[in-house]
């Protein structure tokens, strides 16, 4: 969840070539990946870390997998809309992350709000665990070389 809430921040891009190798850590080379239109044009080519998640719900176009969801994540102030300083509002249509970062809330909670609630009821289990999959394998193999560390009271039981 770290690294999901990590990459979807408003500031986080990436050049082409960054970008294809982070498509490849959720891949398992099984699996064609449409790459989007960059995000930013000139005067270099980037993509954002909002479009590789996009790219997890729906990795190409042959993919009929069609989420349509708005939700709160925690850093979300009431008043602020769907462009809040804090980009806490999760507006996902057509499977296109298009505002929010991704967080506990939106992806792990298990509430009716949630990214795979609404997986597995719009599609079905199946979707919604390859989904999980590619989360999975992307996000261990980008934290791992984003640098991420944890002390002994991070992993104590209460």
């Amino acid at each position: 969840m770290t690294a999901a809430f990590l990459i979807t921040q408003k500031d986080r891009f990436f050049n082409r070539s960054e970008f294809m190798r982070l498509c490849g850590f959720f891949g398992d080379a099984n699996e064609q990946i449409d790459i989007p239109t960059p995000a930013i044009l000139k005067p270099k080519e980037l993509w954002t870390g909002k479009q590789l998640m996009s790219l997890m719900l729906r990795p190409n176009k042959d993919t009929k997998v069609f989420v349509n969801m708005a939700t709160g994540e925690k850093n979300y102030n009431k008043g602020t809309g769907v462009m809040g300083v804090k980009d806490g509002y999760v507006l996902i249509k057509d499977s296109q992350l298009l505002a929010g970062n991704l967080g506990k809330k939106t992806l792990g909670d298990g509430t009716k709000t949630g990214l795979y609630y609404t997986l597995i009821r719009d599609h079905s289990g199946v979707i919604a665990a390859d989904c999980m999959l590619r989360l999975s394998k992307f996000t261990s193999r980008w934290i791992s070389n984003y640098g991420m560390t944890i002390g002994i009271s991070d992993v104590t039981p209460l």
